[in-house]
């Protein structure tokens, strides 16, 4: 396996566009705008400015979010390309650029009234095209290292609960769960049971068509409501209820993570510092004052954060004051005029510290390994509350479970039996219809019997169960690489679901005679192909099978077309 740290998808991912990144940069765009655009010359100037500056950004994140939920639907959430994300960097710079220019002139800020609005958008476009994919890496990166970070959480948290919880009870739990629904189900489908032994007085062809009916009506009317009934409010152990304490991250007993977020706030300050008339000896003098004024800050906190414990948040907040109003002070003995504003000097500097110390303790708590985990762990977990959160998991866990099965497995079988008997040639043969009266009594009386048999099976041994229930039906290849270890028992019963509900889908609504499914390694994951002849895909809403992809496929499914031939090909990329 490839790992790079860069690569297609982690620029051209499906989170590349998300606006949340860009309303977290919003502030430093907005209030650098009199800064890059203008000689300041007066409080009036600076805001209308801003103000200005303020509605072109907000158009901005309006075309991005625009574009994004376009592009998306377009590939199926299937991310996007890197031509796709630059077009849209490219018409976001021009819009920012344009319309900052055009608000300016309405509002008679002749600072670069030289330029025109044409101009000033092409100087965005050449801005953007660079800023956007930059905040895409970032938003893409973070995302999955976000997600890895929340599974591992997630994991750990359970093995720590799994000591405070009661087995037995759990056991319980989930036999007590399992009973009742196999009862109010076993209810179900006796009017089922009733009308096949009906049908019995009717003539043998008439009995195949009718039985075929019945199972199908049952499939569809009772086992598919009440797996998508058991599938809603998928239970989540939440370990983020302590996201201050995650926040205060910044102020990890860690001397490099000293010397890094004071290295960022004083080049924050230079940056400033660029436009002021200022010496060099001076700028060099406020920037080593600086640096120790930020670096003695931030060991202060850390001690205090020790003591304090859960006030992480509350200390970067009153350290950034503490920086921005004495790093004013100092820099105010060594200049003697202003091109930048008071207010303005003291929100950039309050900004880019909150800016560097919160993002360096959300990364320096994704990067930490396990010992950071633990320590979030014991945060997290609360012995008075575990036991409940544990049993509640369990409970939907299980119910999560069987509505896969139901829909993944008896729906299909019922719906398999019942296509078997309109496709049987010969509806006169006594043998044909006693062989499927014994299949369907099996299915009706004993509903569950097939779930004992769903843990600890090899994926190959998953693939081979799902593809035997259609033999007969319509032609099965299969292609699995040996990727077992990569796989949780988990994971296997949900990809064998998934197959299962994409081939009933080829053969019920696109008539297919053949189907190869393809289960491969591709960098940086693995890739479940289901590919049939049939007529293609057909606009349905989405239901319980495209919430099964949800759940399997974690970065993104796509139904389409067959570029060649005909018929559907379904991908799922986990």
């Amino acid at each position: 396996m490839n790992d790079r740290a860069f690569t297609k998808e982690s620029i051209c991912g499906a989170h590349a566009l998300d606006t949340k990144i860009y309303w977290y940069v919003a502030p430093i765009a907005i209030a650098l705008s009199p800064l890059l655009l203008s000689n300041i010359s007066d409080r009036r100037e600076a805001t209308l400015w801003m103000v200005s500056s303020s509605l072109a950004y907000a158009v901005l994140v309006i075309w991005i979010a625009f574009a994004r939920r376009a592009l998306l639907a377009r590939r199926k959430n299937r991310g996007f390309t890197f031509l796709s994300i630059l077009a849209v960097g490219a018409v976001a710079g021009f819009l920012k650029g344009y319309l900052t220019q055009i608000f300016g002139t309405y509002y008679g800020l002749g600072s670069i009234s030289n330029e025109s609005s044409m101009l000033s958008g092409l100087r965005g476009v050449v801005a953007w095209i660079i800023i956007v994919p930059f905040l895409a890496t970032f938003a893409n990166l973070i995302y999955r290292l976000k997600s890895q970070h929340q599974d591992a959480l997630d994991s750990l948290v359970l093995i720590e609960a799994t000591k405070f919880g009661n087995q037995e009870a759990i056991k319980n739990v989930k036999s007590t769960a399992r009973d009742q629904i196999e009862n109010e189900l076993s209810i179900l489908l006796t009017v089922t049971r009733q009308q096949i032994l009906d049908f019995q007085h009717e003539p043998i062809e008439l009995q195949f068509e009718k039985i075929s009916k019945v199972l199908t009506l049952s499939a569809t009317e009772i086992v598919r409501p009440m797996s998508h009934q058991l599938s809603l409010g998928k239970f989540h152990l939440d370990v983020n209820f302590r996201w201050r304490k995650i926040l205060g991250g910044s102020l990890r007993n860690n001397p490099f993570l000293i010397w890094f977020n004071s290295s960022l706030i004083v080049l924050g300050t230079l940056f400033t510092l660029v436009s002021e008339k200022i010496s060099f000896s001076n700028i060099l003098i406020v920037s080593v004052l600086q640096f120790g004024l930020v670096a003695c800050s931030l060991h202060l906190a850390k001690r205090l954060k020790a003591r304090m414990r859960s006030r992480g948040l509350s200390i970067i907040i009153c350290v950034d004051l503490f920086i921005t109003f004495v790093s004013w002070t100092m820099m105010n003995r060594f200049m003697d005029d202003y091109l930048i504003l008071l207010p303005q000097r003291l929100f950039l500097n309050f900004l880019w510290t909150m800016l560097v110390l919160v993002g360096t303790g959300f990364l320096s708590n994704v990067f930490s390994g396990k010992d950071g985990d633990t320590s979030l762990i014991l945060l997290a977990i609360d012995e008075s509350r575990v036991g409940n959160l544990l049993l509640e998991r369990e409970l939907q866990q299980t119910k999560y479970d069987i509505a896969r099965y139901l829909h993944g497995n008896l729906q299909s079988r019922m719906m398999a039996l019942s296509l078997t008997l309109d496709m049987t040639k010969d509806k006169s043969s006594k043998h044909e219809l006693d062989s499927a009266l014994s299949i369907a009594e099996s299915l009706l009386n004993s509903p569950f019997a097939e779930y004992v048999f769903l843990e600890d099976q090899s994926l190959k041994e998953e693939v081979s169960k799902v593809v035997s229930r259609w033999t007969g039906l319509l032609v099965v290849e299969t292609y699995i690489e040996d990727i077992e270890e990569r796989l949780s028992g988990h994971l296997k019963r949900a990809v064998g679901a998934a197959i299962e509900e994409a081939i009933a889908n080829a053969l019920r609504h696109g008539f297919a005679k053949s189907v190869w499914i393809r289960i491969y390694e591709d960098t940086p994951g693995i890739v479940v192909e289901v590919i049939d002849d049939g007529v293609g895909p057909r606009a349905h809403d989405a239901g319980m099978g495209s919430r099964l992809y949800d759940s399997v496929a974690t970065k993104g499914w796509s139904l389409q077309f067959r570029l060649e031939g005909t018929g559907s090909i379904l991908e799922l990329h986990l």
